[in-house]
């Protein structure tokens, strides 16, 4: 991300953002952080490569699911949640187009994803509460 195209107040969401994806990379169903780069005039993100496209693409694609796959969503779902507000992290906004790949919660990812495409930080979709 171009420093010059952000906001004090991006900054300043990107970088809680960036603090809750450490407190998650450890999680299976949570995209990794491996690292972070603060350079002269740019921001990097280096995340985990997760295929398999979006649980919303899927969901469309499929049209119906039996109650057995409907579970296992929203069981892995669920799970990651929990993992999450555990470890004092909130999504304010989570929904089917930012959970992607293993079928599980990459809402960081898909964030993260859409920074790439707009060069403007979603952290305020995260909240990392203070314990």
């Amino acid at each position: 991300m171009e420093k010059a195209k952000l906001t004090p107040e991006d900054v300043a969401a990107l970088t809680i953002e960036i603090r809750a994806m450490k407190l998650l990379s450890e999680h299976d169903k949570f995209v990794k952080l491996y690292e972070s780069y603060d350079e002269a005039d740019k921001y990097y993100l280096v995340l985990e490569l997760i295929q398999g496209g979006e649980l919303f693409d899927r969901v469309v694609e499929k049209e119906k699911y039996t109650e057995r796959e409907a579970r296992r969503v929203i069981q892995q779902l669920t799970e990651a949640i929990a993992y999450a507000h555990g470890r004092g992290v909130a999504h304010r906004d989570l929904k089917p187009g930012e959970c992607a790949g293993r079928a599980g919660l990459s809402a960081q990812h898909a964030s993260a994803r859409r920074e790439r495409q707009s060069a403007q930080p979603r952290g305020h979709e995260v909240a990392v509460l203070q314990r």
